[in-house]
């Protein structure tokens, strides 16, 4: 059995239900376990990377935090780093599921991070820790319908987690892109703002820095 990017049968699955859309989302993450075997399967010469990448979101409109939930129970990590700080991460080689993932970590939480895979075995490794992670956790399992209770517990120790007082305040600042800097060096501030999706103080103090910048 294949699960692909191709609508589902809503025979089988009604994916606005958030126990099927956790379900479809657990098996497709046990499927993208089998196909891997992760080292073992690159070990063995098997094309990991073309099949995986056949693994994507649903094609229809369905319950987003428990499809990432199902997935994440499935193969991601829920817990606390050797330092004590809280963390959720997942490994996959399927570039629409890291998409996706990131995507969401984004609306949630306004952290931005990359599916850009290493170079060592083509993975993706999508991480977020400390106060995104609580926030992630609280969003992924507070009333879930489903969860594994091992993920459960670990996520409701993420979500407690407060920062301690002599812990440096976490920023979600954005950071610019090329992209966005050529739009700011080219548009007037208010269009590049409505662009961008920034204020026009940002705008303004970014290019400022561009033009200080010494060029050449």
């Amino acid at each position: 059995m294949e699960f692909t990017s191709e609508p589902v049968n809503k025979a089988l699955f009604d994916l606005a239900d958030p126990d099927s859309a956790y379900v479809f989302g657990f098996l497709q993450a046990l499927y993208m376990c089998m196909l891997e075997g992760r080292t073992r399967l690159l070990e063995l010469g098997l094309p990991v990377g073309r099949k995986s990448a056949i693994i994507a979101p649903p094609a229809e409109p369905f319950s987003h935090s428990d499809y990432l939930r199902g997935i994440i129970d499935a193969d991601g990590s829920v817990g606390f780093t050797a330092r004590g700080w809280p963390f959720i991460s997942l490994v996959t080689v399927s570039p629409a599921i890291a998409i996706f993932t990131c995507a969401e970590i984004l609306r949630v939480t306004g952290t931005v991070r990359t599916t850009r895979p290493n170079t060592r075995d083509g993975v993706m490794n999508i991480l977020i820790a400390t106060d995104p992670a609580v926030e992630f956790a609280r969003w992924l399992y507070e009333g879930a319908c489903i969860a594994m209770e091992r993920k459960r517990e670990a996520a409701r120790a993420v979500a407690g987690w407060e920062r301690p007082a002599s812990m440096r305040a976490w920023s979600n600042r954005r950071r610019w892109t090329p992209a966005e800097d050529a739009i700011v060096s080219s548009m007037s501030l208010k269009d590049a703002a409505k662009i961008l999706g920034r204020t026009k103080q940002s705008v303004s103090m970014r290019r400022w820095r561009l033009n200080a910048q010494p060029h050449g």
